[in-house]
């Protein structure tokens, strides 16, 4: 008879351990995993617009970690014209916002080189 209350314990305690578990991976706003299995999660964006100029550059570097790139070449204009588009998901909208106010594009030429670099608050 005790076996069987010890057995109906530990069940009432493992049940709990898994609903408690469940709770708190649902509520935290680092792991959005969840809700973007089901189409679920908020998103933000932002876009932002850089120009540098492009007299005597031979050698352009674009370094992101993750993203689209698409290069549009041509001879009109002496200046380069960048387009980032900033995308984030987390599980609320002000998650998302905060995220994509922390990416940014920094421009650094030297010499005749110019590298483009998408920066998140903690890249160097």
């Amino acid at each position: 008879m005790a076996n069987k209350w010890a057995k109906g314990l530990l069940i009432i305690v493992l049940t709990w351990i898994v609903m408690i578990s469940c709770q708190a991976i649902l509520q935290s706003e680092h792991l959005i995993l969840l809700p973007n299995l089901f189409g679920g999660g908020q998103q933000a964006e932002r876009k932002e617009t850089l120009t540098h100029a492009s007299a005597g550059l031979t050698e352009l570097v674009v370094e992101s970690k993750n993203g689209n790139i698409t290069l549009i070449g041509g001879n009109e204009g002496d200046d380069i014209t960048i387009e980032a588009r900033y995308h984030a998901r987390a599980a609320s909208k002000t998650t998302a916002a905060e995220k994509v106010e922390q990416m940014t594009t920094r421009i650094a030429q030297s010499e005749d080189r110019l590298v483009i670099r998408a920066v998140f608050k903690d890249t160097p």
